[in-house]
């Protein structure tokens, strides 16, 4: 049977996973000149691809919210590096460039950890058996056991009005708002005369049959 094969750096004494991990503590601290060194030793060592799965990890892990254009940089980046790398295989210095603007970045970005603690908190209340029960809010036309009560939109039953309510205050509800709807107010009125329409049309189909 083959040996387990272990990733390691072809230079100095350092071991793989001690670079990887200095190169994110450093990131973590701000340290660029440090992340960019140990960054540096992983990309001599052939590990390219490995060092911006690292970053992009790094810009949702550590960075996340406190800067979400992090994860937009490194991604741009490591698809110039790639292209550059298609034309030339070598780890020449001018690649290791986009690794360089990717480290900096994340070194300065304001940073939080809140997605990668709420990460593991899911997965720590998950094995404690924690499960939410669906919102009522959830439950509208939508959703196929809330639609054999409130119907579907469209429908002449009815409860068409009572839909419209529903979706403006449940169903379409956001918070943190940029600014006001301007359209929302029109577009729920012609839903509600489209409604009157269809019950006016149906009724007198009935009456005239």
């Amino acid at each position: 049977m083959a040996g387990h094969w272990e990733p390691k750096l072809v230079i100095d004494d350092v071991q793989f996973d001690e670079a990887t991990s200095a190169l994110i503590k450093s990131i973590r601290r701000g340290l660029e000149y440090e992340a960019c060194y140990w960054a540096y030793l992983l990309y001599l060592s052939g590990y390219a691809g490995y060092i911006w799965r690292k970053l992009s990890l790094s810009a949702s892990e550590d960075i996340g919210g406190g800067d979400d254009f992090s994860a937009v940089l490194v991604s741009t980046l490591r698809s110039s590096w790639e292209t550059a790398h298609k034309q030339l295989k070598d780890n020449t210095l001018d690649k290791f460039l986009f690794f360089v603007q990717a480290i900096l970045h994340l070194c300065r970005a304001t940073k939080s950890r809140e997605a990668d603690s709420l990460t593991n908190l899911l997965e720590a209340h998950w094995e404690q058996g924690v499960r939410l029960p669906v919102p009522t809010f959830a439950m509208d036309s939508h959703v196929k056991s809330a639609r054999k009560v409130m119907g579907k939109f469209g429908a002449t039953d009815g409860k068409e009005q009572e839909r419209i309510t529903k979706w403006f205050t449940e169903g379409a509800q956001i918070t943190n708002e940029a600014y006001p709807d301007k359209w929302q107010s029109e577009l729920e009125q012609i839903w509600r005369d489209n409604d009157k329409k269809r019950q006016n049309s149906n009724s007198q189909s009935v009456a005239t049959r």
